[in-house]
């Protein structure tokens, strides 16, 4: 794989990483649930391609003889990766954002469950005896 096909790559897949980051984002505006776990696999699988990638592209970089052409291709790389960082850093609010919401609804569900148990059968008819009356 030559340097232009390594950067190509690169940015292909940067691009489709972008894409997966705003629907990720979009899932957390328009679903009351988004399906983090599906989400993980989805980023793991394309960040995995994207390292191998990277790698791919790095080691032909060193090989290439017009260091003013590298320079030129490390800073476009850089200034995607910087976008999209920004990005993932947007998905990060909107994660937490969610976490806190489930975490304020399992703090009410708890109110919720001991108000409901106060209102229940007294502890002392609860805990007494009771006979048990077995028959042949």
């Amino acid at each position: 794989m030559n340097i232009q096909q390594a950067y190509h790559s690169v940015m292909k897949t940067m691009d489709e990483i972008q894409i997966l980051q705003e629907n990720h984002i979009q899932s957390f505006n328009t679903q009351l649930m988004p399906d983090l776990e599906t989400h993980c696999q989805e980023r793991k699988h394309i960040f995995d391609r994207f390292y191998t990638e990277a790698g791919t592209l790095i080691s032909n970089l060193e090989t290439i003889l017009d260091k003013d052409r590298a320079k030129e291709v490390v800073e476009s790389v850089n200034n995607r990766i910087a976008g999209l960082l920004a990005q993932n850093s947007i998905l990060s609010q909107k994660a937490l954002e969610h976490k806190n919401r489930i975490q304020e609804s399992l703090n009410n569900l708890s109110q919720g469950k001991r108000a409901m148990t106060s209102y229940g059968t007294p502890s002392y008819i609860q805990n007494r005896p009771r006979a048990i009356r077995i028959t042949n």
